[in-house]
């Protein structure tokens, strides 16, 4: 069963490394670590298959503290912002 980890506020891309998604930190506690595997459902209804390549949960934003994450195998315009995440 999938659980579902936050809707994305931002992304961005690393040259060499991939794509990041940030979203505020959520009220739960994340178990995501390198290479789980989890699932983004886009605004249109689409959804992608990706991997995760390295969390970091301490990134500061003027609305707070948020967690980023660094994913494998998409690009940018493949997670428009209010894609959920889900972890598998």
């Amino acid at each position: 069963m999938r659980a579902f980890v936050f809707t994305v506020e931002d992304v961005f891309c690393i040259t060499g490394r991939g794509c990041v998604v940030v979203a505020g930190m959520p009220d739960h506690k994340l178990f995501l670590k390198p290479g789980d595997g989890i699932l983004l459902k886009r605004p249109d209804g689409s959804e992608v298959e990706t991997t995760i390549r390295g969390v970091d949960a301490g990134i500061r934003r003027e609305n707070g503290t948020a967690i980023a994450i660094l994913l494998a195998d998409v690009t940018k315009a493949d997670i428009p912002i209010g894609t959920e995440v889900w972890q598998a």
